[in-house]
């Protein structure tokens, strides 16, 4: 009978954990902004308030925006004043002329929790380490991301954890790799074989899809003045029903051809094209040409394509990504001194390249950028791209790292 008891109050947990992410995990609002029209150049995410574009390297430059979730308000002027607008989820493919290049301000309205989206709050934990089983022996607690137990004095030492708030990424090697779990808050008496006495390294876990604010570089616009086209075509060989498009499309749902090319022709420039809507999941660039069947990953998976290159090919590469996955850079344009990471950086300071950054290339990756040193202060993810200016983020870098691990 106890058994029985057990598994119903199982279910139930289950059941009732199952709701609160449902309402408060998968309901996060969100809103992008791009910079052009037809959803092309720059985007900022939001998730959080954001009481000055200024502060995000983006202040009027939204000329087009997705609402995915939620109900927001956008406003021309900081701290939600000037002309303020209601905009419901949906696309906005071109913003009108009391929002086109004025957009400074932006908040969710009533949907969902209000959210601040102070970013000094975000991915916060507490961890606690002990030498011994059951929580015995010397401890030590963690608050911040931990690159190497050594500088705690606790290399490889750990047999039990208690996780008091965040879930925590913890890795056998320092600067989290080698083998990998995320723990969610509790305690863990036992570590066990394979990773008892053999932790290294510790971090908050979280990614871009979590951060209050994501930048990415996104692609330029498709020509105006050339006919630029792909077609998309149900079946193998060009055949079949066809979908044509000559500007950046988010989402393919609306169109009724959502998840259904089998065979694409690109008849000018460099498309990218995605699985997922809003240029989510996995991306490919196609270069112009035929494509009688699509490899694998991308048979009727597309979901969203853009234009992704200039007509007269890539820009010119400023560093080698076998060197670095982030290069910073002193001057706007990619010009000054340079600082190439392949790692975390918790203080620029001993670099010697603090608070100088004025453009920056992402190789591979997402990477957060953070105002004080050990990631502190106001921080910005940037996905891969060209940033040929931070804007409102200029001279401010102390330190960074890879979140998408």
């Amino acid at each position: 009978m106890k058994s029985r008891l057990d598994a119903i109050r199982i279910t139930v947990t289950a059941a009732l954990v199952a709701i609160v992410f449902s309402v408060f995990g998968a309901g996060a609002a969100e809103i992008v902004f791009y910079e052009y029209a037809d959803f092309a150049g720059r985007s900022l995410t939001l998730r959080g308030q954001a009481r000055n574009f200024a502060d995000l390297a983006f202040n009027d430059r939204a000329s087009s925006l997705v609402v995915l979730s939620g109900r927001w308000e956008v406003c021309t002027d900081a701290d939600f004043r000037g002309t303020c607008v209601t905009l419901e989820r949906g696309e906005y493919a071109q913003l009108d002329s009391r929002l086109d290049s004025r957009i400074s301000s932006a908040r969710e309205i009533g949907t969902y929790r209000d959210v601040e989206g102070a970013y000094r709050d975000h991915r916060r934990g507490a961890l606690e380490l002990f030498s011994g089983e059951a929580f015995r022996g010397t401890s030590v607690l963690v608050e911040r991301d931990a690159g190497n137990f050594a500088d705690l004095g606790f290399n490889d030492r750990a047999r039990s954890l208690i996780v008091r708030d965040g879930n925590w990424e913890l890795c056998a090697d320092a600067w989290y790799r080698g083998a990998c779990r995320i723990l969610g808050p509790g305690r863990y008496a036992d570590l066990g074989p394979g990773w008892a006495r053999q932790l290294s390294s510790a971090r908050r876990a979280g990614t871009g899809r979590d951060a209050p604010y994501v930048i990415s570089a996104g692609g330029p616009r498709p020509p105006q003045d050339q006919a630029v086209r792909m077609v998309f075509y149900d079946q193998e060989g060009f055949t079949g029903r066809s979908f044509a498009i000559t500007r950046n499309t988010v989402d393919f749902a609306a169109t009724g051809f959502n998840d259904q090319a089998l065979s694409v022709l690109v008849e000018g420039g460099s498309w990218e094209v995605c699985t997922d809507a809003f240029f989510q999941g996995r991306c490919q660039v196609l270069q112009a040409g035929s494509y009688r069947r699509l490899e694998p990953a991308l048979q009727r998976s597309i979901s969203s394509a853009r234009f992704a290159l200039p007509i007269n090919g890539p820009p010119q590469a400023t560093g080698r990504r076998d060197q670095a996955e982030i290069e910073l850079f002193e001057h706007d344009d990619f010009g000054g001194r340079k600082f190439a990471a392949r790692a975390a950086v918790e203080d620029l300071n001993a670099q010697n390249f603090n608070d100088i950054t004025s453009s920056l290339v992402v190789y591979a990756g997402q990477w957060e950028l953070c105002e004080h040193a050990r990631f502190a202060g106001r921080c910005l993810v940037f996905g891969p791209g060209r940033y040929p200016n931070l804007r409102g983020f200029n001279d401010q870098v102390s330190s960074l790292r890879r979140i998408d691990r």
